[in-house]
């Protein structure tokens, strides 16, 4: 008989296993790794092999499934063995039995190795097998024990080394943390270790100096916020937590304490959220029309409230916004107001038309910036009139209980010839009202961008003449001037060590574009900076790092606000913003 028809006769270890049942002789072969039972219990152990099968060597994951039986049958005797204990010891001396080296891609990273099935005895034998089946380096009785490689993602984590700054003292700690101004900065100083946290908390926490805005930076994954406290770097930046809902809203002001005025679908879902509380109020969407029974939808494009947004207080909080509610997009803006809490707005007012001496026409009076001032709201307008309105309620209605326009004697911008606003804000200042002016120049030895102040005066005239003027501010006195449509704020240098007078300013050239976002373009977003009051008249970019656009919303200002004790309280708890 030839050796080929030898090798047929012979069979190899899957004949075997076939003609035994499963199982290969004890004697020779291999040995009998699994104790004869019922087909099911083998089968489960057979899936377990093709899971668990450790390897030596080559990546062999205990797959029975080989091309050829007869060329891997040395395999099933020298590489598959039940995984063993970590800590078990081997009965042969650890020089004698040729150890394995773990390999990572066989070990489970979900959990640890499982318990043997029922049934199952691990036997750790000498195999003998035939010596003209073997290759020469497994002619004689081997022994090997292989211990499987511990999970990677369930080691014991390591002890924190320890470190010079953990040996800080408290009271150390307490004043470094009082030249901190920024609230978010303290924050992380609370998480730099377990050491400094149980120090910081241990003591009453130091008085959280004023605090100052925020931009609101519409970045591509949601907004982040720049803090002129904490520099000009990347450290300045600060990621709160927004809801995933609202990380591509369209933002159009804000208010003291944290509040966002924002349109969750661009054109509607306007509502009032506060960052830090994650309360969140509803606004109307839709304005009553006179003439019809129907309700036309609305897009706010600026907005504020009369007091600080809260449910359940005698105190009523009255919302104004600039509205556009036409079906024509460059039809004229409109005013509107309503009662924080309810879903409908009261009837829109429209501009009115007034005459333009230096044009020599009647102009459209449409609004640039709302503000709430001595009780009424102040609308500022293209001509830099200023309309007023006090609301009223009226067996719970909400209406308008008095309007009036104030008219301004027209008068040179910037003292030269033919300037292009491009932008107007009221700020409240010492309880006078200032308008702040954005032109754009193109005169040598000007920067691309001019800001003038000037503060709202009552004159005697006679009648029928402006009974007002906007004085020019020449210089700041002593403050800081955060500008943009509907949350412009001014702020005393003498609370901010270190800063010097100006007028921090947004890219809001698109902010008014409807039609922009109707159709969902891109808005600038680049143009923000601080200018100083000449001279020399400069223009700086303070907030890092540059963005050139963004395509759901335009830059605004996060305005903080009720810096008391227990707001300060609050600064050492709010991780859950970060």
């Amino acid at each position: 008989m030839t050796r080929r028809r030898r090798r047929r006769r012979g069979g190899g270890l899957g004949n075997r296993r076939r003609r035994d049942g499963g199982a290969a002789p004890a004697g020779e072969g291999v040995g009998s790794i699994w104790e004869k039972g019922d087909e099911e219990r083998r089968h489960s152990i057979w899936e377990r092999g093709k899971a668990w099968g450790p390897c030596v060597g080559p990546c062999w994951r205990g797959d029975f499934g080989w091309p050829k039986l007869a060329s891997a049958r040395w395999s099933l005797a020298s590489r598959m063995a039940w995984p063993s204990a970590p800590n078990a010891e081997p009965k042969r001396p650890s020089s004698q039995i040729p150890t394995a080296q773990p390999d990572p891609m066989s070990c489970n990273l979900q959990g640890p190795h499982p318990t043997p099935p029922a049934g199952f005895q691990k036997r750790e034998e000498s195999i003998q097998f035939k010596r003209s089946r073997l290759p020469p380096r497994l002619r004689h009785p081997i022994q090997q024990k292989i211990y499987p490689s511990p999970p990677l993602l369930l080691q014991a984590p390591m002890a924190e080394e320890p470190s010079p700054f953990d040996e800080v003292p408290a009271y150390l700690l307490h004043e470094i943390t009082r030249h901190i101004p920024c609230k978010v900065d303290r924050l992380r100083a609370l998480v730099v270790n377990r050491s400094w946290r149980t120090s910081l908390q241990a003591l009453p926490p130091p008085p959280l100096p004023p605090q100052l805005p925020w931009l609101l930076r519409p970045s591509a994954g949601g907004p982040t916020f720049s803090c002129l406290l904490s520099g000009a770097d990347e450290l300045s930046v600060h990621r709160v937590r927004v809801p995933a809902d609202l990380r591509h809203a369209r933002y159009f002001g804000s208010y003291d304490g944290g509040w966002l005025f924002l349109a969750s679908r661009q054109t509607s879902g306007h509502m009032l959220f506060n960052i830090r509380t994650e309360q969140c109020l509803f606004l109307p969407d839709t304005v009553p029309r006179p003439w019809s029974s129907d309700d036309f939808p609305m897009i706010m494009l600026a907005a504020t409230v009369s007091s600080p947004p809260s449910r359940g207080t005698d105190d009523p909080c009255i919302g104004a916004a600039i509205v556009h509610c036409t079906p024509f997009i460059t039809d004229s803006r409109q005013i509107t107001f309503w009662r924080m809490g309810s879903h409908m707005a009261i009837p829109s007012i429209p501009p009115d038309h007034q005459f333009d001496v230096v044009s020599n026409q009647f102009v459209v009076e449409e609004m640039e910036d709302v503000i709430y001032h001595k009780g009424a709201f102040h609308f500022v307008t293209k001509l830099k009139n200023v309309f007023v309105c006090r609301l009223a309620l009226h067996q719970a209605d909400l209406v308008v209980d008095h309007r009036e326009w104030l008219m301004f004697a027209p008068q040179d911008d910037l003292g030269y010839p033919r300037p292009v606003a491009t932008a107007r804000y009221l700020v409240e200042s010492r309880e006078q009202l200032l308008m702040v002016l954005k032109c754009t120049c193109n005169l040598p030895g000007w920067p691309p961008l001019v800001f003038s102040v000037f503060e709202m005066t009552h004159v005697q005239a006679p009648a029928g003449a402006p009974q007002y003027v906007w004085t020019p501010v020449p210089t700041l006195v002593g403050r800081m001037l955060f500008v943009g449509h509907g949350c412009s704020r001014s702020y005393e240098l003498a609370n901010f060590p270190g800063f010097q007078e100006g007028i921090y300013f947004l890219d809001d050239l698109q902010f008014y574009s409807v039609s922009r976002i109707v159709q969902y373009q891109e808005y600038l977003c680049f143009d923000n900076g601080k200018y100083t009051l000449g001279p020399p008249h400069v223009v700086s970019r303070c907030f890092w790092p540059d963005q050139v656009n963004s395509n759901y919303s335009s830059p605004v200002w996060l305005l903080p606000g009720g810096e008391d004790d227990a707001n300060n309280a609050q600064a050492q708890v709010d991780v859950h913003m970060m």
